[in-house]
């Protein structure tokens, strides 16, 4: 496990739809503003999908 997948970060209105996500650190980390996440699929991360604010 190494490396990052998909990584949005203060973004607004962003969509993130149909990936396969595998073997990453962080496999999905959308941290956005009435955006979209969907149809995703995450195996073999640390952590699948994190969800979180970030200042």
């Amino acid at each position: 496990i190494g490396g990052h997948g998909v990584i949005v970060i203060n973004a607004e209105r962003t969509s993130v739809l149909d990936n396969e996500v595998s073997n990453a650190t962080f496999g999905i980390w959308p941290c956005d503003r009435k955006g979209t996440l969907a149809q995703n699929h995450t195996h073999h991360n640390f952590i699948g999908i994190i969800l979180c604010k970030v200042p």
